[in-house]
C-alpha cells in the first residue's frame, strides 16, 4: 500500500492524543492544536517513509519493481511453489539492439518505449504476477502457478501490441523472450534464470519470435 507509513503514523498520533484528551476529562483547545500539528508531523514523516520504501523497491523510470525487489521476492515465490506443488514460471523479455534505438532516436525516446513496454506487459498478466525491471533494457515476469500454453499466449499478446505501438510510432522494435518453468526446468532460483536467458538469447539469434516448448 503506497501511504502505509502516512496512514500508520497519522492514526497513531490521533489515538494517542484523543486517549490524553480523554483521560484528562477535558478538551483543552491548546490540546487539540497540538494534536493538529503532530497529526500533520506524523503524516510527513509517514509521507517520506512511503517514498523511502518506493524508491527501495520500485524503478524511478517505470514504476515497475526493481532487481531488489525481485532478489527478495522470487526465492519466497519459489518456496510457496515448492510448499504447494505448484508450477512457477519465468518470462524473460529483453528489447534487441536497445543502444540503438538510444543513440538513433535518443534517451528520451528510448526511455518511453521502455515506460511503454511496461505498460502493455502489465495489461497482459495477470494481478499476482509480478513484473520486474531485471536491468537495463531485461524485463522478468514471475508467474505463479503458470504454463507454458500460458506464458506463450502472453508473449503473442505482448508481441502484437509492441507491434501496433511500433506502427504508431513508425520504428521498428523486436522483443526477444526466454521461458523457464519450475520444477520441469530447474529446482533453484539460478537454475530457473539460466533456462530462461538461455531461451532468450536463442530467440535473439532466431529470425522471428517462435512459441517455446
Amino acid at each position: 500500500m503506497r501511504y502505509t507509513g502516512r496512514f500508520t503514523l497519522f492514526l497513531l498520533i490521533i489515538i494517542t492524543s484523543i486517549t490524553q484528551m480523554v483521560l484528562a476529562e477535558r478538551l483543552v483547545p491548546l490540546a487539540i492544536i497540538f494534536s493538529c500539528v503532530y497529526a500533520s508531523l506524523g503524516w510527513y514523516i509517514g509521507y517520506l517513509y512511503d517514498k523511502y520504501h518506493f524508491l527501495t523497491f520500485k524503478d524511478p523510470l517505470t514504476k515497475v519493481y526493481n532487481r531488489r525487489y525481485g532478489d527478495k521476492m522470487i526465492p519466497r515465490m519459489l518456496t510457496n511453489a515448492q510448499r504447494s506443488h505448484t508450477a512457477l514460471a519465468i518470462l524473460t523479455l529483453d528489447i534487441d539492439n536497445f543502444k540503438c534505438v538510444n543513440d538513433t532516436h535518443g534517451h528520451e525516446y528510448g526511455d518511453m518505449v521502455l515506460k511503454e513496454l511496461c505498460h502493455i506487459i502489465i495489461g497482459n498478466v495477470r494481478k499476482k504476477d509480478i513484473l520486474i525491471r531485471w536491468g537495463g533494457d531485461e524485463f522478468l515476469v514471475v508467474c505463479p502457478n503458470a504454463d507454458r500454453d500460458f506464458l506463450n499466449k502472453i508473449i503473442q499478446q505482448i508481441n502484437a501490441d509492441m507491434d501496433k505501438f511500433m506502427l504508431e510510432s513508425e520504428n521498428n522494435i523486436r522483443l526477444s523472450t526466454g521461458i523457464a518453468l519450475y520444477p520441469q526446468d530447474g529446482q533453484t532460483i539460478e537454475q530457473l534464470l539460466a533456462v530462461s536467458d538461455e531461451n532468450m538469447y536463442d530467440e535473439k539469434l532466431s529470425s522471428k519470435p517462435t512459441p517455446q516448448r
